[in-house]
């Protein structure tokens, strides 16, 4: 008798960034990449990559039309945190985080911590309904 397989596949930052990733790649006027920050170290140099501490996993633009003739690209940053996770893992990061976000929302953008692909799209959701 054949064995079954009984495993979950468990659910990592990385695998409900890929399903916000999908999700989101069904919306024309959405557009996220995702930003990797960290160091590495190259021949014994230190180089830094990504948009900076505490930026968002991913982050990218909608297309809004606050009126009949004008386009508006705003800008999204979603944080990704696995629900499972406490936050207070990563307290250090999770204050820059924080900020970054605060950020981004008082220059206009839309920005928050999203656990699963319905409060990315609640998000974005958020972001589509604005008005000037």
């Amino acid at each position: 008798m054949p064995r079954l397989d009984r495993t979950v596949k468990k659910r990592t930052e990385a695998t409900i960034q890929d399903e916000i990733r999908a999700a989101v790649a069904k919306m024309p006027d959405v557009t996220l990449y995702r930003n990797a920050v960290g160091k590495m170290n190259v021949a014994g140099k230190w180089f830094t990559y990504g948009l900076g501490p505490g930026s968002a996993d991913l982050v990218g633009w909608i297309t809004v039309h606050p009126t009949v003739t004008l386009r508006i690209a705003r800008f999204l940053a979603l944080e990704v945190k696995d629900p499972a996770q406490p936050l207070s893992r990563h307290a250090a990061h999770v204050a820059d985080q924080e900020a970054w976000l605060a950020h981004v929302r008082s220059c206009g953008g839309v920005a928050g911590i999203v656990t699963s692909v319905e409060e990315a799209v609640s998000l974005i959701q958020e972001a589509r309904e604005w008005r000037v």
